[in-house]
């Protein structure tokens, strides 16, 4: 009996407006999510740790939400053109 597997080959990554509605690349995806849980954690401990001012803490996360919504709209940006694309590449592997 034979399967076939389907390994479907990305195109080049692009950036501009005309990449919305095009896939994200994992590598936006995965900076995006580094960013994000390094502003909660940050936002967690100026919310815990008493010692720090409150008006240092109101900028800290100030410039912590300005930087999770800046990478979040840049990793929209970034998109996997599939139409430049080659065609998918079919292996055929034979079981005894």
């Amino acid at each position: 009996m034979a399967t076939a597997t389907v390994v479907k080959k990305e195109g080049p990554v692009k950036f501009g407006f005309g990449q919305i509605t095009n896939p994200t690349p994992q590598m936006a995806k995965n900076v995006f999510r580094i960013v994000l849980y390094a502003a909660a954690v940050v936002n967690l401990i100026l919310q815990t740790v008493v010692e720090i001012p409150p008006h240092v803490a109101t900028i800290v996360a100030k410039y912590s939400l300005y930087a999770v919504t800046l990478v979040h709209g840049f990793s929209k940006l970034f998109g996997i053109d599939v139409s430049d694309s080659e065609p998918p590449i079919h292996y055929t592997h034979a079981r005894q």
